[in-house]
Parts: C-alpha cells; structure tokens; sequence
C-alpha cells in the first residue's frame, strides 16, 4: 500500500510539475513543460536530488525483494509442496518487482522529457543568437 501511494505522489508530482509549467508559459497546447532550473540540472548531467534518492530507494527495495525472495526460496525447499511453495515466492517477487519497475518506468520518463525540454531550449537559444 505504501509502495502504491509512493508511485502515486511521483506521479502526481510530474503532472503537477508539467501543468504548472504550462500555466506560467501561457501555453494551452500540451502540458509537457518543467521547471528550467530541473531541466538545466538534467542537460549538465546532474539530476534532481529528488530524482536521485527516489532512484535509490527503487533499488533498495529491490534488493530487500531479492532477498527475501532468496530467503523465501531457501524455506520452500524444506516443504513437501515445494514446487506451489516456490510459484507463491516467485509470484511475489514478481509483484514487488513489477511494481518497482513501474515507478522506474515513471521517472525515467520524467528524466527524459527534462533533457528534451533543455536541448529544446538550448536550440532555440543557439537560433535567437
């Protein structure tokens, strides 16, 4: 539950960040628009901090999730039902994972549009110059 309401914060974050963006600009079109000072912090190769401990924190639950999958794994080979055992343990790494996997998806998109927005930007500098 906890690991859903994270996704959802994140995710409300970037939409919250792209209306607001297109708000200030005045732009009605597509709400893709971020903050300036994310984007230039993404072009220089520096990401948000933000961005940077939600991508580890992604980690680390992935490796609490291998682990207790390791763990549960060890445990189902002393049952007597050890292949339903195994299935159980794997369909719930594979649900912590998948979940992960989500949220990385979210911020990896994110990211990606923050270094659009800052090459966009830099080319339209480079042509008014």
């Amino acid at each position: 539950m906890k690991r859903c309401a994270s996704l959802a914060a994140l995710v409300l974050m970037v939409v919250a960040l792209d209306a607001a963006a297109a708000a200030k600009a005045g732009s009605t079109a597509e709400p893709t628009a971020v903050s300036e000072a994310a984007a230039g912090a993404v072009a220089d190769g520096r990401p948000e901090p933000w961005m940077v401990a939600e991508r580890a924190r992604i980690v680390q639950q992935r490796e609490v999730a291998m682990d207790e999958f390791a763990a549960a794994q060890k445990a189902c080979w002393q049952k007597f039902a050890v292949n339903d055992c195994l299935r159980r343990a794997q369909l719930a790494r594979r649900e912590k994972v998948d979940l992960l996997q989500r949220q990385e998806w979210v911020l990896n998109d994110l990211e990606r549009r923050l270094r659009t927005q800052a090459r966009l930007k830099a080319l339209q500098d480079k042509q008014q110059n």
